[in-house]
């Protein structure tokens, strides 16, 4: 736990003894709410009710839980606003970054799968399809309001088939920048000379670049013959590789209402 949420967890064993205004929170409910949270650490299923909970508490007490769990938590808002400001209390508490699972506009039936909301969408839904139980990273809490559940989301099935894993030094099914390209277009990418958004490509001899959703820089996969030599991203203004990398998977830009079973 960070800091602030060590400080409260000795601060709740100690009995608050320093707590100038002892009813401004329920001490003995948070510290039934630490042990039982510690209690179930590692079980795959149980419950936590806590009523009456005002301000910033409830995300104090999504904070407390969330630390103790090993698999992905969310957190749910009734309105979009308050999905941001749940983000902000609970990365304060938390001390690292919390994932916002964004809706779209209410008159999008058909979300360009281009646009920001749906690459971000589209980022979290590949995270937690790729996270197992023996991941040791941080428990992963995402907040979301109850609008962005309603609308579709891009499923296991349609995640797998309509997505290409790139590696260094294997043809990996590409065989080449030209068959790449076809990939691409085949997947509604824009065919362009030089790539400045989400969805476009660009080719150049045995260089491909390409700015995937989900993604939040371009990457430039070069070519040596059929296979891949190398894969780095690269800052769209300088054109300059910041970053290698060991493989990437790359999504689709076509829509996933193009098919509903897919979801």
């Amino acid at each position: 736990m960070t800091d602030i949420l060590s400080q409260l967890h000795q601060f709740l064993i100690s009995g608050g003894q320093s707590l100038s205004e002892p009813n401004v929170i329920d001490l003995p409910a948070l510290s039934r709410i630490l042990s039982f949270t510690n209690e179930k650490k590692g079980q795959e299923n149980f419950s936590l009710e806590a009523y009456g909970t005002l301000g910033s508490l409830p995300r104090l007490i999504a904070a407390l839980t969330a630390g103790n769990l090993q698999r992905p938590a969310l957190y749910l808002t009734a309105h979009i606003p308050d999905a941001f400001e749940a983000q902000d209390d609970l990365e304060t508490f938390l001390g690292r970054p919390v994932q916002l699972f964004p809706a779209a506009e209410a008159h999008e039936t058909d979300l360009d799968p281009k646009s920001e909301i749906a690459s971000e969408r589209l980022r979290i839904c590949q995270n937690l399809h790729s996270l197992t139980t023996h991941d040791s990273q941080p428990t992963t809490l995402i907040v979301a309001p109850v609008q962005a559940l309603m609308q579709p989301v891009p499923g296991i099935r349609f995640l797998q088939q309509r997505s290409l894993t790139l590696k260094t030094d294997q043809s990996q099914n590409v065989n080449g920048p030209g068959r790449l390209a076809e990939w691409l277009t085949d997947q509604n990418y824009e065919h362009v000379d030089q790539v400045d958004l989400v969805g476009e490509f660009a080719v150049r001899g045995g260089i491909v670049d390409i700015f995937p959703p989900a993604q939040d820089m371009p990457v430039r996969v070069e070519f040596f013959g059929d296979q891949i030599e190398s894969l780095r991203c690269f800052d769209l203004d300088t054109q300059r590789s910041v970053h290698t990398l060991d493989s990437i998977t790359i999504f689709s830009c076509l829509s996933t209402t193009a098919e509903p079973d897919q979801r």
